[in-house]
């Protein structure tokens, strides 16, 4: 006990001072680390997203001669293939990134290419068993590959757990509460009119 009081006696300001300064640099070593750490991550999902951004527009691209032949598309195997492949790969690519904001992104861009998909897949002529087995292709006899046409497929489809933004909105309450909407919008007033059997019905509900 003697000796840890002759100790403290011996411990003087500037030894405080410089154990004080010793955890304070410690600290702001540390914090510089993680923020270092999390501007290379963000970097990266950030290159990421855009990368995988560009892969399914070459997947479309791919499948509809860089947007020229959509009604319908070509029936031609490598095409589907590749297409099919892109967005697998872009499925690769998106699974690598970490960040919140960059995952959202990412998927805000698949809904629109989902979509962009799903018009090109509604052609009648893509209901045929024919456009698949090679009776409709051009100078070939191949087959569509069915995994190609399956993931393809499966890309442009409603998602199950898609939350729609449009099941929250009332759309009585929003013409109510800003009926300038309408203005000008003869056609979608007179629908609304004959859908409730009168604007009666829908105005200050």
């Amino acid at each position: 006990m003697i000796e840890l009081v002759e100790l403290l006696k011996k411990i003087t300001l500037s030894d405080v001072a410089a154990f004080v300064s010793l955890i304070v640099a410690f600290f702001a070593y540390r914090n510089s680390k993680k923020k270092n750490s999390y501007d290379v991550t963000s970097k990266e999902d950030q290159e990421l997203c855009i990368y995988a951004s560009k892969v399914l527009e070459e997947s479309y691209r791919e499948l509809t001669q860089n947007g020229l032949v959509i009604n319908p598309v070509e029936a031609n195997r490598l095409n589907w293939l590749t297409s099919a492949r892109l967005i697998l790969r872009h499925q690769e690519i998106k699974s690598k990134i970490k960040s919140d904001v960059y995952i959202l992104i990412c998927e805000e861009n698949e809904r629109h290419w989902e979509h962009e998909f799903y018009k090109i897949l509604q052609h009648s002529e893509l209901m045929s068993g024919a456009y698949f087995k090679g009776d409709k292709m051009f100078n070939s006899c191949e087959k569509i590959s069915p995994g190609s046409a399956v993931v393809v497929f499966k890309f442009a489809q409603w998602r199950r757990n898609y939350e729609d933004p449009l099941k929250t909105i009332n759309y009585k309450k929003l013409l109510n509460d800003e009926p300038e909407i309408l203005n000008g919008r003869n056609g979608l007033e007179s629908y609304l009119d004959d859908l409730h059997e009168g604007a009666e019905k829908w105005r200050n509900f």
